[in-house]
């Protein structure tokens, strides 16, 4: 599989907010766990890596 984690997002996001995700999403590959907000769909996902779904509060 690819070593490359794709992310896609589908709503617009700020350039600040975008790079404060891209390096939340960076420390978050090191460790093996990506935790993806709502809004946000893992397309790529290297074998090493976990994705996990926050749960928004409207779906609790």
């Amino acid at each position: 599989m690819s070593e490359i984690l794709v992310i896609k997002c589908q709503r617009m996001m700020r350039p600040d907010k975008l790079s404060k995700f891209h390096e939340n999403i960076r420390r978050q590959v090191e460790t093996g766990v990506v935790v993806l907000p709502p809004g946000f769909e893992a397309v790529v996902v290297p074998d090493n890596i976990e994705i996990k779904m926050e749960v928004s509060e409207n779906e609790n």
